[in-house]
Order: C-alpha cells, then structure tokens, then sequence
C-alpha cells in the first residue's frame, strides 16, 4: 500500500480561544467562511460557534478525514470548548475514536463514567476541569457515558523517557533563570553599545508588548506605522524596497479590523439589532430560528449570536433588508465575518518576520545590523530554556542558533554561552523526541495504518461535503505537534 497517497487526507485545525467581540484577534474562534446556501440550517455549522476555529485545510480524494483539535493544555475554558465540538461532531457524523496525546492504549474513564447521579458526574467533572486534572476529551468521554471513545497516541517508552528528560530540564529551570538574568545584562551591554536610538526605540516597544504594557491593537497599529515610515522615505534606511504588508497577510487583516471597528456606532447597532431580530423571525424557516435560540440560549451568548448572524445575512432576502432598514449592521456583520479569515497562529509568525525585516530596515552598519538579530533572537533563546518553543519555533531556533552563538561570542563583553553546552544536548534531545513523536502518532491512528481502506473519493470543494463524505478520525495534541503532523498527514 502506497502509505503517502493514503495519508493524502483532509486535514482542519482548531485553534482554541476565547472570542471577545470588541478584540478582533480573540474573535478567531469561529469557521473560516465557506460557500454556502442562504440561511442555511445551523445544524451544519461545522464548529460550534466561540468553541473553534478551523484554521487550515486541505480537501483531497480520500475516505479519511482527520481533524487535528489543537490543545491549550490544563486551560479550563479550552478544555470545555474541546468537550463542545467532540459533542458537535460526535452528535453529527458519529466518531468511533478520539486520539489523544499523552496517552497510551485504550483510555478508559469507566470510573467516572460508572457514577450513576448524572448531577453528581457532572459536578465532579466539571471540578477536576477546572483543577487542571481532566481533559477536555475526557469530561466529553465521561459525561457522554463513552467510557471507551479515547484512545492514546503515544509510543509509551518514548514518551516516558521525554517526561525524564523534562524532569532534568525542570531541576535546572532556577540555574536557567539565574543565566538568564546574567545573558540579560549581556544584552543589555551590546544594545547600549551598537545600537541606534531607533532601534532601541523599536526595542522597547517590542519588549513592552511582550510585557503586557502594550495592548494588542496598539502594538500592531505601532508595526503598522513603522512600515509606513519605511516606505516614506527607503533611502534613509537600510532596505533597497519597501517593507510590504501584503507578505504579512494576517496582520494586514488585523489592521483593517483594527480601523473598521473604530468606525461602528455600537449604541446604533445594538439598537439595530434588538429590531432586527424581532424582524428575522419572519423571514427564516422555523426549524432555523428555533435552533438558533437553542444554540444561544435564547440569544444570551451575544459572541456567538453575533456570528452565527452574520453568516446567515449573506442571503440576499436578508442582506436588501439590513441595508433597507438596518444601515450599521451590514459594515458590522462584514466586521464579524472578516474576523473569520484571521488565523492567529499564522499572525504570530508574522510578526516574528515583521519585526525581524523591521529591524533590519532600521539598522545603520554590520554591528547594529548583528545586534538587532540577537536581540531579536534572544527571546527564542529564552523560550528555548524554558521550554516554551513550539515545533516551527524550534525549527528558526535550529537554523539560526549557531549564527546566534557566533555573534554572541563576537560582540558579548564575556562569552557564558559555552557554561551551557551539556544542557543545549539535553534540550536539543527533548525537542528533537517532541519531533520523533509525531510519527508515532501517525502510526497509532489505526484508520491510517496499513489495514485502513484506500479507496479515493472525489475531492470535495468544500468543509461540510468532505464531513459528510469521510470517515472521521479526531486528533488531540497541543500546539508543538500541529505542523508537524499537518506535513505527515499532507
């Protein structure tokens, strides 16, 4: 069996967060748009509305379909939108399985599912979810009486010897931080030294985000604006062509977002809304407007309200009559459905780009120019030693850090670097197992292994067909295994 054409499947990822309206990165939780019939029920919204985003895809022929939900792991919040969408899903197409990381075999939660009070299983349940010591997978398992739906994804052995090697890199996490503190002052030093006031002035405002001191929307309107400066006047500065947000897609995005959402009248589109809503009751079949007060139960949850409308006015009926009668909520619902081409996990690698290119147009000679790289590098470095580098920061991290250790050497007041060399083979052994473990998640899913049916299908042009035409495999892992298992599943 050619296991490549196999595993050529349809692939989603949900990236998990909590929707806030006035916040339009936040507001990533919903599914990218798709083309679909007018008012269509609300029974074929493929996630829950405010528990998902899908934020990647890829339709090919074949009777697999695996959807990758990507865990936030011991987040509360998380783990009950991870329980909603396996109901969504488990109530819609039926699932046999659920894979999740960090087990091993068949992960059984007969001992919560034997309580008999569902009130009492619930409680208990709900109290371990918030304590940190159940998943969202499991509550699902438990409060759906499934005691045999999880299944795990880890080879057991080298897993366990990963979880060893944590533990070693955990007992050095104070002599880490104390190096830390010493590489700061380092760094300091050669900013002060070869850096010009511009910068140091990026520098700071890079830092203070990264702080909590500057607000999300004002930090990228800030990037925004040193574009701008750029492109004003290249020659004055180090790049032969102007810096183009069109390279940084989700960022261009989250400005425009940025600057609609200064421009809405929220006082006339509440109001607007309010009347709206008493007019939509006539102009919809029942079964769509009684669902959509159960799924908002009664249209308290305004977050998913507000989403669910904005994908049901792209009717024509429904769109004449907003622009006819209600004028803000057409710009308002534009507002919340453009919130849906957002990809979060996308925008944070191009800002990682951004601010690197950013950098570079500000610097002046050879030495600005290579201390701007380690300051921007230094904080992959820390997340390095602090166990904090997902899979695609791992990988920049492995193609830049000999030059990092290079430069760092060349313009530090004192080289420590090499003090850490035994611990850099501990923790390059860590992240390269993280790596190893992908594979041995691709060979626990039984419905891609050898014995699975290779049958093609035709390729289906959108989300919902490929979930009614696919045999559906659901995947848990947290965020260092997405791409990687993306890659192996493509």
């Amino acid at each position: 069996m050619d296991m490549k054409k196999l595993l050529s499947l349809t692939t989603s990822t949900c990236f998990l967060l909590s929707f806030v309206f006035r916040e339009p990165l936040q507001a990533a939780l919903d599914i990218r748009a798709e083309a679909r019939p007018p008012v269509q029920p609300l029974e074929d919204f493929i996630v829950p509305q405010g528990a998902g985003k899908i934020t990647d895809t890829s339709l090919t022929g074949s009777r697999q379909l695996v959807i990758n939900i990507q865990d936030l792991h011991c987040h509360a919040e998380v783990q009950r939108n991870i329980a909603k969408i396996l109901e969504d899903l488990d109530k819609k197409y039926g699932l046999d399985r659920v894979y999740v990381e960090g087990g091993y075999g068949d992960v059984s939660t007969s001992w919560l599912c034997d309580l008999q009070d569902k009130e009492v299983k619930k409680e208990i349940a709900d109290g371990l979810v918030d304590q940190g010591r159940l998943t969202g997978s499991e509550y699902y398992s438990a409060i759906a009486n499934r005691p045999d739906l999880l299944k795990g994804l880890e080879d057991e052995t080298l897993h366990k010897a990963n979880i060893v090697r944590l533990g070693k890199i955990l007992e050095r996490k104070e002599f880490y931080e104390t190096k830390l503190r010493e590489f700061d002052k380092e760094l300091a030093f050669m900013k002060a030294k070869h850096l010009g006031a511009r910068n140091r002035r990026f520098n700071r405002i890079v830092e203070k985000h990264q702080a909590g001191e500057i607000a999300t929307d004002k930090y990228y309107r800030l990037l925004g604006s040193y574009v701008e400066m750029i492109n004003k006047d290249p020659d004055t500065f180090n790049t032969t062509s102007a810096v183009s947000l069109d390279n940084y897609p989700n960022i261009k995005t989250y400005l425009e977002l940025v600057r609609t959402a200064k421009q809405l009248h929220y006082r006339q589109i509440s109001r607007q809304m309010r009347e709206f809503m008493q007019v939509l009751k006539s102009k919809v079949p029942y079964s769509v407007y009684n669902n959509l007060l159960e799924k908002t139960d009664n249209f308290s949850k305004t977050s998913e309200l507000y989403l669910y409308l904005a994908q049901m006015a792209g009717s024509p009926e429904l769109d004449a009559l907003c622009r006819q009668s209600f004028p803000e909520l057409p710009q308002f619902f534009a507002y919340t459905q453009k919130n849906r081409t957002l990809n979060p996990v996308a925008m944070l690698d191009e800002e990682k780009r951004l601010t690197e290119e950013i950098r570079i147009s500000l610097s002046q000679d050879v030495g600005e120019l290579d201390v701007s790289f380690l300051a921007d590098f230094y904080g992959h470095f820390k997340d390095y030693l602090s166990n904090k580098l997902l899979a695609d920061d791992y990988d920049y991290f492995c193609r830049r850090f000999d030059k990092f250790k290079t430069l760092w050497a060349k313009y530090a007041f004192r080289n420590r670097l090499p003090e850490l060399a035994e611990d850099f083979k501990l923790l390059d052994e860590f992240y390269r197992i993280n790596c190893q473990r992908n594979d041995c998640f691709i060979r626990n899913i039984k419905e891609l292994g050898s014995g699975a049916s290779s049958l093609e299908a035709p390729a289906s042009n959108t989300i919902p067909d490929a979930l009614k035409d696919s045999k559906i495999v659901v995947v848990i892992t947290g965020g260092f295994h997405t791409e990687g298992l993306k890659k192996l599943l493509r």
